[in-house]
């Protein structure tokens, strides 16, 4: 695939290739190669020590039994109601998740009710990912924005 655009005299171009290398798990960087068309202008950018790390947070999930979340308003400044379809059993609680997947914010529902109310002002403008768990398992996550 090839792309051209030109803007007040800026353009770039795009092209598709194939890298080719042999996968060695004791290499743990990355050096990018950037040129112009005619080689006269290159940037090398080297990452050293790369780790993926990678969580088990899905985006968007829930459970028949208990339909999905509705998280209102969203985004917020920090206050979210939530609505859910079934009244909270006992244990049942939230958790706010930051996008790396650690756990900032644990808060138990109120037993027998369907709206819940959580407090999240503490939070720093962002994105966040709400999981509802009951029974010890995750049975909904929707994403957050904290104003």
């Amino acid at each position: 695939m090839k792309d051209k655009r030109d803007e007040k005299e800026r353009s770039y171009q795009r092209f598709d290739t194939t890298l080719k290398f042999q996968y060695n798990p004791e290499f743990k960087y990355l050096v990018i190669c950037l040129q112009d068309q005619n080689d006269s202008v290159s940037s090398v950018i080297g990452l050293d020590n790369i780790e993926l790390c990678t969580s088990e947070v899905p985006l968007n999930t829930y459970s028949e039994q208990y339909g999905k979340l509705g998280i209102y308003p969203n985004p917020s400044t920090g206050h979210f109601i939530i609505e859910m379809q079934q009244a909270a059993k006992s244990g049942s609680k939230f958790r706010i998740m930051d996008l790396n997947g650690r756990m900032i914010i644990e808060k138990q529902t109120v037993i027998g009710n369907q709206n819940q109310n959580i407090d999240a002002s503490s939070l720093a403008s962002g994105f966040y990912f709400l999981q509802f768990i009951s029974e010890g398992k995750i049975i909904a996550v929707e994403k957050l924005m904290k104003q």
